[in-house]
């Protein structure tokens, strides 16, 4: 996760894949600079998301977290396969069908997202504290501290199991965990 893994970014990302790809067998590689100059991305990052042109140069830093950071969560969850070529990093696609779900509508994504962070969350051990936090809330138990102590816990974590040892970085990537699972998936005030 990181702080472009939105719903509508991943899905918008997605959907770019799947039009640049065009139906081409699942083995096709692509990368970054594919998408950034691709007519369709160009075209709908700025009707849809309101930013400058992805052919403005001074926009060059924005648009390569906006495209590889979502392409890194697909990654991580096994939906594209990543190589280093070089300093490129060469994408392919190893779940269509899911890519194809996660491009419909920014819904599936949101599906998508929750059931990964739940899956990561899992396998890591963390999932006790977000499944304390969200029975707290369910239980209209949950208070200012309860919240403070879940994301000190979640800091913890992240210095503790990833590169990331800033809280400005982990404080960016806190929400876009939390919120997909407890605002849309489980209705968590």
């Amino acid at each position: 996760m990181d702080q472009k893994a939105t719903p509508d970014v991943l899905s918008f990302i997605a959907d770019c894949v799947v039009n640049f790809l065009g139906g081409k067998d699942a083995g096709t590689s692509f990368v970054v600079g594919d998408i950034w100059e691709f007519p369709y991305f160009v075209k709908n990052t700025i009707a849809v998301f309101g930013k400058p042109s992805p052919e403005n140069e001074t926009a060059g830093s924005e648009y390569d977290k906006f495209i590889a950071q979502p392409l890194k969560t697909l990654v991580f969850a096994k939906v594209l396969e990543e190589k280093k070529v070089g300093r490129k990093n060469i994408y392919a696609v190893l779940r269509s069908d899911i890519l194809e779900y996660i491009s419909q509508n920014e819904r599936n994504a949101w599906y998508f997202l929750v059931i990964y962070i739940e899956k990561v969350l899992s396998d890591s051990g963390f999932i006790n504290k977000l499944e304390s936090y969200k029975t707290k809330a369910k239980g209209n138990a949950l208070s200012v501290i309860d919240f403070e102590t879940f994301k000190s816990d979640f800091q913890s974590f992240m210095r503790g199991f990833t590169e990331i040892n800033g809280d400005t970085e982990i404080n960016r990537i806190f929400p876009k965990v939390l919120n997909p699972y407890s605002a849309f998936f489980y209705q968590i005030p």
